[in-house]
């Protein structure tokens, strides 16, 4: 190694350690916990009376959480819940 090489590898390294930091800084970001929603925002979200939310949840067709008497449901699940609901359409 010649000192005239030196200035070039610092360069390398420089650019190395750059990006480490990038995908050292996308992996530790910390991931947006969900929030959940009230019966209210639910019944709107799936276009559904809160009747017949409460009715669809004491049987347990719709995913819900209950604390205590309050019903709270995740946006993502409710997502997942209607997806898998799809039914395929024929034409004919």
């Amino acid at each position: 190694m010649e000192l005239s090489q030196i200035p070039i590898l610092i360069a390398e390294l420089t650019a190395k350690v750059e990006a480490l930091e990038l995908r050292l800084s996308e992996v530790t970001k910390p991931k947006e916990v969900e929030q959940p929603i009230d019966i209210d925002a639910a019944a709107s979200y799936l276009g559904l009376s809160k009747h017949s939310l409460y009715q669809k949840c004491s049987k347990r067709l719709i995913p819900h959480n209950k604390t205590g008497k309050r019903l709270s449901f995740f946006k993502s699940e409710l997502a997942d819940f209607v997806k898998s609901k799809k039914r395929k359409c024929y034409s004919f």
